[in-house]
C-alpha cells in the first residue's frame, strides 16, 4: 500500500496505517451502516483516522472501494462501504510490499511468470 502525506514517514507510519486500514475493512466489508464513533470505537482507531481510512479505500490505489454516507442528524452521517466489484482487498494491491489480514507486513518473494 502507499500511503502519502507532508507528515508521512514511512518507517513510522506504514505499519500502523496498514493494520488501522486492515482492521477498518474487516469491520466495514460486511457493508453495516456505521457511524465515526462506532468505527472508532470498534477497530481502535481515532475517528480523524477511521475518516482518512474511509477516504482512503475510494482511491484506485487502495481497491476503488464505494464508501457511501448518509446523513442522519444535527452533522451526524453513518458510513457504508461496498466493495468494488473485484473484491480486491487494499492490502493485495501492491505486488511488493504487501501486508497479511492482521495487518503485519512482508514481502511478496514469489517468482512471477509472464
Amino acid at each position: 500500500m502507499k500511503f502519502a502525506g507532508d507528515n508521512y514517514v514511512h518507517s513510522r507510519d506504514a505499519m500502523r496505517l496498514t493494520a488501522q486500514l486492515v482492521r477498518l475493512w474487516n469491520l466495514m466489508s460486511d457493508s453495516a451502516w456505521r457511524s465515526l464513533e462506532e468505527i472508532s470505537s470498534l477497530t481502535g482507531a481515532p475517528p480523524a483516522s477511521a475518516s482518512a481510512q474511509l477516504r482512503h479505500l475510494r482511491k484506485t490505489r487502495f481497491g476503488a472501494h464505494k464508501v457511501e454516507k448518509l446523513y442522519v442528524q444535527r452533522g451526524l452521517y453513518l458510513y457504508r462501504l461496498v466493495p468494488s466489484p473485484t473484491g480486491a482487498k487494499p492490502w493485495t494491491q501492491s505486488k511488493n510490499n504487501m501486508t497479511n489480514e492482521k495487518g503485519l507486513n512482508y514481502v511478496n518473494r514469489s517468482k512471477q511468470c509472464d
